[in-house]
């Protein structure tokens, strides 16, 4: 198996984009994608990552699947730091066409309002009350509560 990781190109991070420079970057990087014979293709949900990802997508006639992050940590056992690969979960909505994965930061915007009427909302209830302090403790041991509030709130969306 091969893995290739691709950084984007020259961000414009302020618009969470390319600048123009990222963009030509992009371009001959896709030239030389055509060459490396993808496979599985991944990309973050971020700006510049998608859009740089693109150009090599269209290139080659593939699509990539936009996934939640691993991200680097540092976590305390005893008196040693240790570096772990964490998984950041995330929802993925099922009527998004982009297929992009949304962090908890994200979902629980008011942003997330305009796509989905509600959610801000019932993101922040989900740690009120009796069942909202168990939900806590368990978020504080794994990100995947994310996934159970989305499908609970989609069963509340299916009953109104």
């Amino acid at each position: 198996m091969r893995i290739l990781f691709i950084r984007h190109g020259d961000p414009d991070y302020i618009n969470d984009t390319l600048t123009e420079k990222g963009h030509r970057e992009a371009a001959l990087l896709a030239k030389r994608a055509a060459s490396l014979n993808l496979g599985t293709c991944y990309v973050s949900p971020l700006g510049r990552a998608k859009d740089t990802a693109q150009y090599c997508l269209d290139k080659v006639g593939k699509n990539a699947t936009t996934y939640w992050w691993k991200i680097w940590t540092t976590e305390r056992v005893g008196n040693i730091n240790r570096r772990i690969l964490k998984t950041v979960h995330g929802v993925r909505f099922h009527d998004d066409p982009d297929k992009v994965v949304y962090t908890y930061m994200l979902v629980n915007t008011m942003l997330m309002d305009k796509l989905h009427p509600g959610l801000h909302e019932f993101c922040k209830k989900w740690f009120k009350g009796p069942e909202g302090k168990v939900r806590k403790k368990e978020a504080k041991e794994n990100d995947a509560w994310i996934l159970d509030m989305y499908d609970a709130y989609l069963e509340r969306q299916a009953v109104q």
